[in-house]
């Protein structure tokens, strides 16, 4: 009976383990194909269920943005093609509207609360058109946000004209989506997969410091600082400034997972003080300092490679840190909470402390950590496979 529990202890932990693994695993996909996207709901048992543009448009010159995307029952009209493109955030891809550059599958307003409609928009370049493919196995895909939202079903029908939205992840057939290919019909089923965090990048456990972008490149200001004698003389509230570099332990910082998975508490030196929101508060303008680790949400942040090494540092709420006086760096200056926008005092480098190296993710690949300065990618190939559809 004692080695039957064991069996069972160490049988639940391996499964634990496998679904731990699943959960941080993006798929590859093949950049210019089309698909006709259908829910999990009717996959196999109709031609129900599949994404389609209210009011379709014959020619771009017609095209009308705010147009839903509801799911209908096929037919041969183009607007049930989307055609995948690689963004500007890797991992991520935009959804064109068969072959229509113009148009993109967009989340309506940009905003990210649940229940939030899909829509069609023009090109933008943003955050809004960007999503992430999770296969969860034999052609099954959750379709992410760049803020971990999942695209569902309104009401969890798939009856014609029902809305698609996104809500807060969670497992259901009503979030379940087979792509499946815009000529044979048979579902598409990727062959290559990568580690990737769904709520940024995955940063190797290194000492590192962190440089302004105003600064980079240009002289030695501009480095995370916290103001005091130095790391034995740390206290709760003080401050996160940027000052000159130099080689004392404040200076230096560590981005550790936390328990929640999809997080990081980043870490002063090798101390028990971690960079912390005072008070929660998430307002423009808000305090960002030192405080002692505590478990809280005050304490999660993740990180958005932009490319060639810059990187977005955001709070779990969506806020972002920057320099609090914009594009200026003068020692002291406050580091501060802000809300996202694209300007280079939102911008962050990554500079291994032993190495002096920038920190480069190599293609978001964990296996790759070792050789993350190099910025190559071993994604490996994105053809995939296909299994039988209708």
């Amino acid at each position: 009976m004692r080695n039957l529990k064991l069996f069972l202890i160490v049988a639940i932990a391996f499964f634990m383990a496998i679904e731990t693994s699943v959960a941080q695993t993006a798929s590859v996909m093949p950049v210019g194909r089309s698909f006709i996207i259908q829910s999990a709901q009717t996959y196999g048992r109709g031609d129900g269920g599949c994404w389609d543009v209210a009011g379709w448009f014959e020619n771009e010159a017609d095209f009308i943005k705010g147009k839903n995307l509801n799911i209908y029952k096929l037919d041969q009209g183009a607007d049930r093609y989307f055609t995948i493109k690689e963004s500007s955030q890797q991992g991520y891809y935009e959804l064109m509207i068969g072959k229509h550059s113009i148009a993109r599958v967009d989340i309506k307003g940009g905003k990210q609360t649940k229940g939030t409609n899909i829509h069609l928009w023009s090109d933008n370049n943003t955050s809004s058109q960007r999503f992430l493919f999770k296969h969860l196995g034999n052609g099954r895909f959750k379709i992410y946000t760049t803020k971990g939202k999942i695209i569902n079903l309104a009401s969890q029908s798939a009856n014609n004209g029902n809305n698609i939205q996104i809500w807060d992840d969670h497992n259901g057939i009503h979030n379940e989506w087979y792509l499946l290919d815009a000529t044979t019909r048979k579902a598409y089923v990727p062959n290559s997969t990568i580690k990737y965090s769904l709520k940024g990048e995955i940063i190797p456990q290194r000492t590192y410091y962190i440089q302004s972008a105003v600064s980079y490149g240009r002289n030695s200001l501009g480095f995370w600082d916290i103001p005091g004698s130095g790391i034995s003389k740390l206290k709760n509230y003080a401050n996160l400034q940027i000052y000159l570099k130099s080689n004392q332990e404040d200076r230096k910082f560590l981005f550790i997972k936390n328990n929640k998975g999809d997080y990081y508490n980043i870490r002063i030196g090798y101390t028990n003080y971690r960079i912390d929101l005072i008070g929660g508060k998430t307002a423009n303008g808000s305090n960002v300092a030192a405080y002692q680790r505590n478990g809280k949400s005050n304490q999660d942040f993740y990180l958005k490679h932009l490319g060639n090494g810059r990187f977005k540092i955001f709070h779990k709420s969506g806020k972002l840190l920057a320099l609090a006086n914009g594009a200026i760096d003068k020692n002291s200056t406050n580091i501060h909470l802000w809300q996202d926008h694209n300007a280079v005092q939102t911008e962050w480098y990554l500079i291994d402390a032993q190495t002096g190296k920038t920190y480069i993710p190599a293609g978001n690949n964990t296996s790759n950590e070792g050789n993350g300065w190099n910025g190559e990618s071993n994604e490996g190939g994105s053809s995939g496979s296909e299994s039988g559809g209708w």
